[in-house]
């Protein structure tokens, strides 16, 4: 990497609490798992933490409850080199926390407690602003309120900086706000949702690419899971396959991909800019998707995030 990207991410910082189960159960059904293991999350953090592991510099703009589940966050967090002077205490909520049920094949089933998370405001992210905006890209998600996400790729546009959007969990976002983004990065679920529509078994990416790029944003890259990703800019379409691993647990698989993806992108230009062959949309592709590989193999979302060495002999190997 011959630079240091400066990274930006907004979003939440949870306590998961996993059990590995025999199979997810059903509607009103109860089955006896393994250990508790109790482990950082949240997509905002997975992903500042899955940043910080690849390279880059990161700050950190959340909130946490006053509570053993918010210092450990925050401890997590620093323990990266994730600057949190901006994650805040907020002494009216409690830290977000995500049950997991984790499978033998590594799919999950997750509820989320959102807690001090949905305390995330505009103002906070004001606060950010009036202090710095030299950063080489912002990543936020949907497990703050709307209105902060919205807010925040507003002000992004006012200083012309890039901005990932990872839309999960699945919501549903004013049309003229995905104007302001470089690149959305939903599953399946997600693009429905901001299509207003249903998820069925033929969905195709191909298509809900191309709504997507309708709607404003400069790039789209739909993730879908064991059958790689679709990617569409305004130049040029490509899917991927996903790389064939032994899954253990997919927790935090689509924030590792979403920011290794912006690293990626960094490590082509600074600027973050949608690559303008197939072949740098590609190379950021596989890039992401050997990250993301090699999350599920590990147990927990941010123990499992790869560090760049990992991900560079990874892709030499294959």
């Amino acid at each position: 990497m011959e630079h240091t990207p400066r990274v930006l991410v907004i979003g939440s910082a949870n306590t998961d609490m996993v059990v590995r189960v025999p199979r997810i159960p059903s509607p009103g059904e109860t089955v006896v798992g393994g250990d508790l293991a109790v482990v950082p999350g949240g997509k905002g953090a997975n992903q500042a933490v899955a940043a910080a592991r690849l390279g880059a510099s990161v700050s950190f703009v959340g909130r946490v409850g006053n509570d053993v589940f918010g210092d450990t966050a925050r401890s997590s967090l620093s323990s990266h080199g994730i600057d949190v002077t901006s994650l805040r205490t907020d002494s009216g909520a409690s830290s977000g926390v995500a049950l997991i049920a984790v499978a033998p094949d590594g799919q999950n089933s997750i509820v989320v407690a959102p807690g001090a998370n949905m305390c995330v405001t505009p103002e906070d992210i004001d606060d950010v602003f009036r202090t710095r905006s030299d950063f080489s890209a912002v990543l936020i998600q949907c497990e703050v309120p709307i209105s902060t996400v919205t807010h925040t790729i507003n002000r992004c546009r006012e200083f012309d900086l890039p901005v990932i959007l990872n839309p999960a969990p699945a919501c549903e976002l004013e049309t003229e706000a995905l104007f302001g983004v470089r690149c959305l990065t939903p599953n399946a679920g997600e693009a429905c949702a901001l299509l207003g529509t249903t998820l069925t078994d033929d969905f195709d990416p191909v298509r809900a690419a191309i709504a997507l790029m309708d709607l404003g944003p400069d790039m789209v890259v739909i993730t879908l899971g064991a059958d790689g990703a679709y990617a569409a800019t305004h130049r040029n379409a490509i899917r991927v396959p996903a790389y064939s691993v032994e899954a253990v647990d997919a927790t935090g698989a689509g924030d590792c991909f979403t920011a290794a993806l912006t690293i990626a992108l960094l490590d082509q230009d600074g600027s973050c800019p949608t690559p303008s062959d197939e072949a740098g949309l590609a190379s950021a592709l596989r890039f992401a998707a050997a990250a993301a590989a090699l999350s599920v193999t590990r147990i927990g979302a941010q123990p499992s995030m790869p560090q760049r060495a990992e991900v560079l002999a990874f892709l030499e190997q294959i």
